[in-house]
């Protein structure tokens, strides 16, 4: 019995090698740079009476995945001094002028939970892909090595069919640390011709 679907363990595999795909530290920076640019530009023209400020979290959330926590928070410190400036220039007035920091501030810590929720969620979930593909390998090894000894459970004959034996030879060729020791036939047929050269 399989302990992972093979489609779960095909699911798992696209899911590691897109984490593990490189990403160049630049081209995080540039993309998440230009979303927060085309996000700044639509709060300016929506003005500060309607909010966009879900869609700050773009490009954070774009550095933290792809970029890592370092990445994701700097992007965080961007977004929320980039609201700060489209806040200004729109003449949003306060009754107070620390309350439009302050409201910055805010954002911003909103942006660094969710940059490191997801830098941790990322590094988690290519931990456990990495622990899945490794007991799906030890257990596909184990399958192997099974049905290399199959033994029936009604009268406990082995079997000792050519498939089986072909088998075998297959799996100690891809094996060959399994292969430990001789059976005493084959060990006195190798130590013959040592003893006679001898003689």
């Amino acid at each position: 019995m399989a302990l992972i679907a093979p489609e779960g363990i095909e699911c798992v595999r696209v899911l590691q090698s897109s984490m593990n795909s490189p990403k160049h530290p630049k081209t995080v920076f540039l993309v998440s740079s230009a979303s927060l640019v085309t996000v700044g530009v639509l709060d300016y023209v929506t003005g500060y009476e309607m909010s966009v400020a879900l869609f700050y979290l773009i490009p954070v959330a774009v550095a933290a995945w792809f970029g890592g926590l370092r990445a994701g928070m700097l992007m965080a410190i961007l977004s929320g001094t980039t609201w700060v400036a489209v806040d200004f220039i729109d003449g949003h007035q306060y009754a107070r002028p620390i309350f439009r920091y302050w409201n910055g501030f805010m954002r911003f810590g909103i942006f660094a939970v969710t940059a490191i929720l997801l830098a941790k969620l990322r590094n988690e979930l290519r931990r456990q892909c990495e622990l899945i593909e490794d007991l799906s390998s030890n257990h596909m090894e184990r399958w192997e090595m099974g049905s290399l000894f199959p033994i029936c459970s009604k009268c406990k004959k082995v079997r000792n069919d050519p498939e089986y034996l072909m088998a075998v030879q297959v799996f100690m060729e891809q094996h060959p640390q399994s292969i430990h020791s001789q059976c005493p036939e084959c060990e006195s047929a190798c130590l013959k011709p040592e003893l006679q050269e001898q003689k």
